[in-house]
């Protein structure tokens, strides 16, 4: 019988030892090849990063009649709700907006006596490149300081990419006086495209990358993601689209009903932080 207090606990210098007995040096850059709990600071006191219940699939194309079957909490909205997606540095117009960035869905422009009606959802051109450093962080300084602040970004099937965006973006707008964060994301263009590196690649390959960005998108902790038709000319495309959404709800457990499914992973919470300090340089 084996105790736990028989195995003593290993240091960063003998895993290091072992990892280069299996794999050669050490690589260079971000990420390291393993985190311990000593890279993060008050791990077992820190509370999950989102408290959201949810998110909501917006989507251009699904089955109508279908909605009710699949036991949305509340039907996806048709038409969809009235929103303006505004690019990063330019102000909130006062009536008519000009020409908007639009991601979603087409939007009627509507005059108020002072106002747009709708929601102002502002489009980031931020991103994380393969070695875990930011580009586009400048466009923070546009944000308005509202609440609830709506952001967009765009991910692609960079899993773990996807997922320290949206968690480091929205822990350094937590710290920094902004914690009502709602997050719109959509997909990078070319995860719709036919890849070139796959013999006999087709349009069924997307449904997998579709997936993946929509599951990081969700342990990232985004409130609405969108899923397109994988081809509008299919007949079943806006079908497969619409059912990832539903897959990674209903059949994949405590996805759903956990705040925050990623607390305590080292690796996430040390980049987490890491990250989320580079960003708030740009929001002083």
């Amino acid at each position: 019988m084996f105790r736990f207090e028989d195995f003593p606990p290993g240091d960063r210098r003998r895993w290091e030892k072992l990892i280069e007995k299996e794999i050669g040096s050490l690589p260079e850059g971000r990420p390291r090849p393993f985190y311990m709990r000593d890279d993060v600071e008050g791990w077992e006191t820190r509370a999950p990063l989102w408290q959201e219940t949810g998110w909501t699939l917006v989507s251009d194309l699904y089955v109508p009649d279908e909605v009710g079957v699949w036991r949305y909490t509340e039907p996806v909205p048709q038409p969809p709700p009235r929103t303006w997606f505004i690019p990063a540095g330019a102000a909130l117009p006062a009536g008519r907006p000009g020409p908007e960035v639009e991601i979603f869905h087409q939007v009627p422009a509507e005059e108020g006596p002072s106002m747009v009606m709708g929601t102002a959802v502002w489009a980031l051109p931020l991103r994380l490149t393969p070695e875990l450093t930011w580009e586009g962080a400048e466009s923070l300084r546009a944000l308005p300081p509202v609440q609830p602040l709506h952001i967009s970004l765009i991910l692609d099937e960079r899993f773990f990419h996807s997922i320290l965006l949206l968690r480091s973006l929205r822990k350094a707008l937590q710290e920094n006086g902004l914690p009502n964060v709602q997050f719109w994301v959509q997909p990078a263009a070319h995860l719709l495209e036919i890849s070139p590196n796959l013999p006999g690649a087709g349009k069924e390959e997307n449904l997998i990358r579709l997936t993946t960005y929509a599951l990081s998108g969700i342990l990232g902790g985004a409130s609405y993601i969108y899923i397109p038709a994988i081809d509008r000319e299919e007949p079943h495309a806006e079908r497969w689209s619409r059912n990832i959404s539903h897959i990674l709800r209903y059949e994949v457990a405590h996805l759903f009903t956990t705040p925050d499914p990623l607390s305590g992973s080292f690796y996430i919470e040390a980049e987490t932080d890491r990250l989320a300090a580079a960003l708030r340089a740009y929001l002083s």
